[in-house]
């Protein structure tokens, strides 16, 4: 960084060229990364209650100015019982089948089945027991370029 002192003392940091284009560059390669394609994320909730589980888990969609395209849900249980996942939390809506019976379940849906937008959520729910912890893996996308979700 190049120093200037100005004629009343004051000291001034200043970027050189070299130092503005390779911000910049860096700027603009994160930008471009975000609006050209998706982005993989996966989200864990470990310990959901204090280890002891609930027998609904709200799942909060993805942050503002983007979109999911749900791929998986998966879950360990405190008892052998079914995983369900739902729209809403009454339970009324479901967004699959129930899975076989265990202490763990695995749901998947394909592309664009399952697509959340900022301030929506998904509930899994065990139909015994509890969910001590959930996997969530989806393609995330800056809502604008929905089409790219796959």
């Amino acid at each position: 960084m190049a120093k200037f002192v100005l004629d009343f003392g004051m000291e001034v940091d200043m970027l050189t060229q070299e130092e503005l284009d390779k911000s910049l560059d860096q700027a603009q390669e994160t930008w471009y990364a975000k609006a050209a394609g998706a982005d993989y994320v996966t989200r864990i909730a470990n310990g959901i209650n204090d280890g002891a589980g609930l027998a609904t888990y709200q799942i909060q969609g993805p942050g503002q100015g983007y979109a999911w395209s749900v791929k998986m849900v998966a879950a360990a249980l405190s008892a052998s019982a079914q995983l369900q996942v739902f729209w809403d939390a009454q339970t009324t809506l479901p967004a699959s089948n129930p899975t076989v019976a265990g202490t763990s379940g695995v749901v998947t849906w394909g592309s664009d089945q399952v697509v959340l937008k900022p301030g929506r959520s998904l509930y899994a729910t065990a139909s015994t027991g509890a969910i001590v912890s959930l996997l969530i893996a989806a393609w995330q996308i800056p809502a604008e370029r929905l089409g790219l979700l796959r």
